[in-house]
């Protein structure tokens, strides 16, 4: 598959299903869980571009939150986010974005991601770039005192609630300010066009991680898990971008004094 053409064709589905689904205004709100919900939204985008994507490519193969949650991250294969922030969403908050990605033996070739609320199209191509409506974007060079560092959401996993509050807490010293978006998707894309300077995300998720990794990789930062190790996208459970290796090394010094 030509990586520029499946770019070409996600901005334009992301974009397109969005404003067929702006139809759906009166959208229903589901329980997904205690602490967590779905919209009759999220599972019309989802369905909406999986039929899209399979027009494009009929033997697409599918990871998606709500229908394709549990399909292994094969080696060719469709990532989708159909809302990323629903929470943000229901609540009324316009922070929430639709992302997808494809990935050729493991590895990311395209992704995009829109935000409608600011009608920005965040793009990438493997080994090409990354891009804000079609001006070339790259990470942020502030001195770490200068930075600001966003993390995800808390998990309800004690282990990884207790973790990211003791990184926060140490990290929270060293830079300007810290931010939670409760999107990945504005986590990243932020990151890689210097409105942030780096994040920590405590997911091992496909759909939150591969569009804005792509993105970030692109744009230049740093990409690692939270304990400063390579990021893997088949193996690591948290992942963690920084603009500089000075922000690099600040931030991971969590571990060495906890340690």
């Amino acid at each position: 598959m030509d990586k520029h053409e499946a770019l070409d064709f996600m901005k334009r589905a992301l974009s397109d299903v969005y404003r067929k689904a702006q139809n759906e205004n009166n959208y229903e709100v589901y329980d997904k869980s205690r602490f967590d919900e779905v919209t009759s939204l999220d599972y019309y985008i989802e369905k909406r571009l999986i039929e899209t994507i399979r027009e494009f490519d009929p033997k697409a193969v599918f990871l998606s939150e709500e229908y394709n949650s549990e399909a292994g991250f094969d080696k060719n294969i469709w990532i989708i986010d159909p809302i990323d922030g629903t929470c943000n969403m229901t609540h009324g908050i316009q922070t929430f974005g639709i992302q997808c990605a494809v990935c050729e033996n493991k590895k990311p070739m395209a992704a995009a991601i829109y935000f409608p609320f600011s009608d920005e199209m965040f793009t990438a191509v493997s080994e090409e770039g990354a891009w804000l409506n079609g001006e070339r974007i790259k990470a942020a060079a502030r001195p770490v005192e200068r930075s600001l560092i966003s993390f995800g959401d808390f998990m309800r996993d004690e282990a990884l609630f207790t973790l990211e509050k003791t990184i926060m807490n140490y990290v929270a010293e060293r830079v300007e300010r810290i931010r939670m978006y409760g999107a990945a998707s504005m986590d990243f894309c932020y990151a890689a066009c210097g409105r942030l300077d780096g994040n920590f995300t405590f997911t091992p998720n496909k759909w939150d991680i591969v569009p804005g990794y792509l993105l970030c990789k692109e744009a230049g930062l740093i990409i690692t898990d939270v304990y400063g190790h390579p990021y893997s996208l088949e193996d690591s459970e948290t992942i963690a971008v920084f603009a500089t290796r000075e922000l690099y090394e600040a931030c991971v010094g969590w571990k060495k004094n906890r340690d």
